[in-house]
């Protein structure tokens, strides 16, 4: 039986059509935290499909997108489209590039371009205690200073790994977070969970 996820965020919002349990696994993985008032009509629509050689393909609002058989890179690229699409018709305020941490009430923004550190930088933070919000979007609401960030899994480049070696332990989480030869998934519950090693601590 089919099911839908509405994912909004910036007075904007995509549907994703899915069934099957590979499928429903991924969605919970990405967006268990993602807002869905349906307050705001969806724009597009993406369709989870499987297909023959143990692939999943993703189409919008019928017309291919890409497909996988890893459900890792699948994830990644479908986080990728929905970020994507739900800013493309956002409205009512300012979103920036940013990954968000919250400390003590307030909000940490971290403002850069694709490859600047925002991830790594978050996941540092977050070793240090801070909250954990995203690694990607925030919105800024018209005539608030208020801060929305759009909850998604950090999504840190293979590359960066070096850089937080002693601050994530990535054997310990292996099991909670979902890795390609590209990027590894981390859901924010492993950032806050206590599960991040201590630094600048005696």
């Amino acid at each position: 039986m089919s099911q839908q996820r509405i994912v909004s965020f910036a007075n904007s919002a995509v549907a994703i059509e899915y069934d099957g349990a590979r499928a429903t696994r991924i969605i919970n993985f990405l967006f268990p935290d993602a807002p869905s008032g349906q307050a705001v009509l969806p724009h597009c629509t993406f369709r989870i499909t499987a297909e023959p050689g143990n692939t999943l393909a993703l189409t919008r609002d019928g017309a291919r997108v890409f497909a996988f058989a890893s459900d890792a890179e699948f994830a990644d690229a479908l986080l990728g489209q929905v970020s994507f699409h739900v800013v493309d018709k956002s409205r009512g305020g300012l979103v920036l590039h940013a990954a968000a941490l919250a400390s003590q009430g307030a909000g940490v923004l971290l403002v850069g371009g694709i490859g600047a550190g925002k991830t790594t930088m978050a996941v540092w933070l977050a070793s240090l205690g801070l909250v954990y919000l995203t690694d990607e979007m925030v919105f800024v609401p018209d005539g608030t200073s208020l801060l929305v960030p759009f909850p998604r899994p950090a999504a840190l480049k293979r590359p960066a790994r070096p850089a937080l070696v002693g601050v994530f332990d990535f054997d310990r989480n292996a099991g909670r977070c979902w890795s390609s030869d590209a990027v590894d998934l981390i859901p924010a519950a492993v950032l806050s969970s206590g599960n991040t090693e201590k630094i600048g601590r005696a």
